[in-house]
């Protein structure tokens, strides 16, 4: 693990900012990215806001955070059975992918979502069918986007089949 600072191995890394004379912990993942406590605790708030949104629609959420090796899907969900383009008698099984956002300085939270994130996200919901024996059921990909204003009700926009997977 050359490279990494010290204390990298256990997980989580205290470093102090010269300039503030203040510490921040940082969280190291497998490929060896950093993500601050503060982004942590922003992206958890806007699962939970996302859930109660998608719950308040009609949606009933079978899983979050389900994990496959390295991959991870942020929710699983029941199509509201009014939005489900299924068959009578059979839901539509939804693959969210949450985004969330404190300001737009990195751009919309939406726009967040690349080919490769599509990808492993697809290949995570794979998996996840394959365990179930489910691999026939209809299936689709929706990203919801939450952006947390300072003073305000946070902002959900729901992009229902936001990508296909081929």
């Amino acid at each position: 693990m050359a490279g990494l600072p010290r204390g990298a191995r256990r997980g989580i890394v205290v470093r102090r900012n010269a300039k503030r004379r203040a510490r921040y912990a940082l969280r190291i993942y497998p490929e060896g990215k950093f993500m601050s406590a503060h982004g942590q605790n922003v992206g958890k708030r806007g699962e939970d806001i996302a859930a109660a949104y998608l719950e308040a629609a009609g949606y009933r959420i079978l899983c979050r955070n389900y994990r496959f090796g390295r991959l991870e899907l942020d929710m699983i969900c029941h199509a509201a059975p009014a939005a489900s383009g299924a068959l009578p008698g059979q839901r539509e099984i939804v693959f969210v992918e949450v985004k969330t956002r404190s300001g737009f300085g990195f751009g919309r939270p939406e726009e967040a979502v690349s080919d490769t994130k599509k990808r492993r996200i697809a290949q995570a919901a794979q998996a996840w069918l394959r365990e179930r024996r489910m691999e026939q059921a209809p299936c689709r990909f929706d990203v919801v986007a939450v952006v947390l204003r300072k003073n305000g009700e946070p902002v959900v926009t729901h992009f229902k089949q936001a990508f296909w997977v081929s």
